[in-house]
């Protein structure tokens, strides 16, 4: 994903869009419940979040995110769980935390 800005360091507690035009990402799921263990992000909207950084101490950065439009449909057929046809679901994660390291 792309985070736009005009700054020329990524600010601490600031909220940045999330740009995803053109690409398309999966995102793992740890949920048990589901037969699927990922989503996947698509383009159709230019703007598919905010990701606000709350820490970087020059190498580590942490931060809290919301994401809309992830589905798990990837473009294949959805195939069967225990016998019930899966159905495309549409997502959004809401209270996202991350922290990425080198």
């Amino acid at each position: 994903m792309t985070i736009r800005t005009t700054d020329n360091v990524l600010v601490v507690n600031k909220t940045y869009n999330l740009y995803t035009k053109n690409t398309f990402y999966f995102l793992p799921l740890n949920d048990s419940s589901l037969c699927y263990k990922e989503v996947n992000l698509w383009d159709t909207d230019e703007t598919s979040g905010t990701i606000k950084i709350t820490s970087f101490d020059g190498k580590t950065l942490k931060g809290e995110f919301n994401i809309s439009n992830l589905t798990n449909d990837n473009g294949f057929p959805l195939g069967y769980c225990d016998g019930t046809k899966i159905v495309e679901k549409r997502f959004n994660i809401t209270t996202g935390t991350f922290t990425a390291i080198p």
